[in-house]
């Protein structure tokens, strides 16, 4: 089941269901199919599968250096010997071409030395200070989930150029101040010619509609990359390139034609943003990305809807790009949202209102790593117009070692990155370092004991408050002592929490290296804080290079939340009594401690006493916070991102949590869910709004 724009959940339990307008994703391809007899034996890569477009292939030579003269060549040639009919040339991105034939035809060109290999083609589809900004850009701005109503940029991105592989794009939409242009369309390009000759130009031509858009998701990703009210880079040049048509689909065919126009034409310095994306792995697509990154262009790309590792898919896994994992309000993994070694960042991708393209002032909220990736394309502008000349490794890892270490919940493997921009203060709370050199947590158990890497879990002596100290370092404050850590003697004894002011033994650099990590820099004498390998050893200031005995990852709390009911704008409180929606400020009793279990689900702890929300009675009374520990009738679930920004929860009995039509009832979990109906049959009760609290 599919919504426009907003991911929802099956009604099966323990499955959930990724794939939406905001993401792009294909059928998964079979087992590719041997030569026939009389030739030699090669592989058609991923011949069979509901999506693979009948008859039509794209071919990749082994020459990385030719033409676009030598290849249209080349394809004439093979097109007389084999028969056929060349439909699209690619000389930038990719070396090889597109073509219409059966599948004995696609074998034998396999065969033939001068092709690196064969693959058919696929269906896919869509997968300054601003005041009172969308939450997305709010968050980019600061070290934690807590928004102060803000965005603050270093510049404006006025000299970079984006491009927009999507949909195309509404460019009269007043967002873009007439900054946006469509540069290619791929979807409606003129008609092939039956015997095409070397001098003929490429396939594709500039999109004849009014707009650029008569989907809609090309123009809210382009706001979200450079709109004047929605956009991170408010004065970057944006150009469409549309790969996906009216209904979001498109091909690998169309896809890499729009990467290889891209990687032609570019206009520098540039980023590519690719809201797009497959649940299995394509190598043309892959490649043609890669070589597009190689030319200079930086490429941030959403990392998928599916719930599954990124490194499995198309171009989510290439490792030159930017790959963007989605996250909610709170700082939590969006639990749609993809994961894995193959992520370099998180960034806001939950109910994202930008640009819609069936108006010229209009505004829509989507749902989905496509709404995170181009914050990310956002930010690689705003970097490239501060340093023009920066290559885009340069600008990947600027992103990965600049964002916030450490802020996201539940990261399934991925790195721990949340993006920001500009300079901010590095001021939060309750965070733990874990020691690479043997994966435990760093204890402070009392002020005269000395720093250790041997804490199992984040618990209270593993935890720890970043506190500015000036000039962007940070001092460290124990949860369990309440003191501040020092390394006392110039460094020369063993890190101890037990300082009440800031000195300057106190004081830290945080550096944050690419791969996830960081390392703490003593001010007191410029050297590294190591925490040895056996775990017995205490922690000192002592290292003058950084090994794997100086890095740690930083780890976040919990989140914790309120809850407040749209139907009547006051926040649920829970304390011996079910849960009411009756508070007009967020009090300890209105607050909530956010327990992980996976895949999406948690637990919800509440700070008035400790205890986690029950759906009471297998979910027939109302929820109320009883429970001394977690179990089946104490999970609940985000059901659905709603584009106002609320989301609607789900108790273990598959039904709505409900505060009735006004908003002034005990919560219950009474309200059954429509699934083939837009609004789930669910209404104002029965939506929430979540924030950090």
């Amino acid at each position: 089941m599919k919504r426009r724009g907003v991911l929802r959940r099956t009604a099966v339990a323990g499955l959930a269901l990724a794939t939406a307008s905001s993401i792009l994703t294909v059928a998964t391809g079979g087992v590719g199919m041997a030569a026939p007899a009389d030739s030699a034996r090669a592989e058609v890569r991923g011949s069979e599968g509901t999506g693979v477009v009948p008859g039509r292939y794209i071919v990749v030579l082994k020459d990385k250096q030719a033409t676009y003269s030598s290849v249209r060549a080349l394809a004439s040639t093979f097109v007389k010997q084999h028969g056929g009919t060349v439909r699209q040339v690619f000389d930038s991105a990719l070396v090889g071409y597109s073509a219409t034939m059966d599948q004995r035809q696609a074998d034998r060109l396999a065969a033939h030395p001068a092709v690196d290999y064969v693959e058919p083609v696929r269906r896919l589809s869509a997968n300054g200070t601003q005041s009172s900004p969308p939450w997305g850009l709010d968050r980019l701005d600061q070290y934690t989930a807590k928004l102060n109503k803000t965005y603050k940029y270093p510049n404006t991105g006025s000299k970079v150029t984006a491009y927009i592989l999507d949909t195309g794009i509404n460019v009269k939409h007043q967002d873009f101040g007439g900054r946006a242009t469509m540069g290619y369309d791929a979807i409606d390009p003129p008609p092939p010619t039956p015997d095409p000759e070397p001098t003929d130009p490429p396939a594709g031509g500039v999109q004849a509609n009014a707009n650029g858009d008569c989907n809609g998701h090309g123009t809210h990703v382009a706001g979200t990359v450079g709109g004047t009210k929605y956009g991170v880079a408010k004065g970057v040049k944006l150009v469409g390139v549309r790969v996906l048509d009216c209904d979001g689909y498109g091909t690998t065919e169309q896809v890499i034609a729009g990467v290889d126009w891209v990687t032609a034409n570019a206009q520098k310095p540039a980023v590519a943003n690719m809201s797009l994306g497959d649940v299995v792995t394509i190598p043309s697509l892959d490649e043609a990305v890669k070589r597009s990154i190689a030319s200079g262009i930086t490429y941030s790309l959403a990392a998928g809807n599916s719930m599954m590792d990124a490194c499995k898919t198309s171009p989510a896994r290439v490792p030159d790009a930017i790959t963007v994992g989605a996250t909610d309000r709170v700082d939590m993994r969006a639990w749609f949202s993809n994961y894995g070694k193959c992520l370099d960042v998180f960034a806001p991708g939950v109910s994202i209102v930008s640009a819609r393209h069936d108006s010229n002032t209009g505004s829509v909220g989507y749902s989905g790593t496509s709404m995170a990736a181009p914050h990310v394309a956002g930010a690689a502008a705003l970097l490239l117009h501060a340093n023009p000349t920066w290559k885009p490794k340069q600008v990947r890892d600027r992103i990965v070692t600049t964002g916030v270490a450490g802020a996201v919940y539940d990261t399934k493997g991925s790195i721990d990155r949340m993006l920001t921009v500009g300079s901010i203060t590095p001021t939060r709370s309750g965070f733990g370092f874990k020691a690479k050199s043997n994966g435990k947590f760093v204890t402070a158990a009392s002020t005269k004991k000395a720093l250790v890497n041997n804490g199992k879990s984040l618990g209270t002596a593993q935890r720890y408050d970043f506190v500015n100290a000036g000039s962007g370092l940070i001092a460290l404050r124990s949860k369990s002592t309440g003191r501040y850590v020092v390394a006392p003697s110039n460094g020369t004894k063993p890190l101890i929490a037990s300082h009440k002011t800031i000195v300057k033994s106190a004081k830290f650099q945080i550096i944050n290296h690419a791969d996830g990590t960081v390392s703490l820099k003593s001010k007191i004498n410029g050297k590294y804080v190591t925490a040895p390998k056996s775990g017995t050893s205490t922690l000192k200031a002592s290292k003058t290079s950084i090994g794997s005995s100086e890095k740690f990852n930083i780890e976040a709390p919990a989140p914790v939340i309120s809850i407040k009911s749209k139907a009547s704008g006051k926040y649920v409180v829970a304390g011996s009594k079910p849960l009411i929606a009756s508070s007009s400020k967020v009090t300890k009793s209105a607050k909530f401690q956010i327990v992980n279990i996976g895949d999406g689900f948690f637990g919800l702890k509440a700070l008035a006493n400790g205890k986690y929300v029950t759906a009471a009675s297998k979910g027939t009374k109302p929820l109320i916070a009883s429970a001394k520990s977690r179990g089946v009738w104490e999970s609940f679930d985000f059901l659905d991102y709603n584009g106002d920004g609320t989301v609607f929860f789900r108790a273990s009995d598959n039904q709505a949590v409900s505060a009735g039509s006004a908003g002034t009832k005990q919560l219950i979990s009474n309200k059954n869910i429509k699934w083939f109906d837009f609004e789930l049959g669910l209404g104002k009760g029965e939506k929430f709004t979540v924030s950090a609290a």
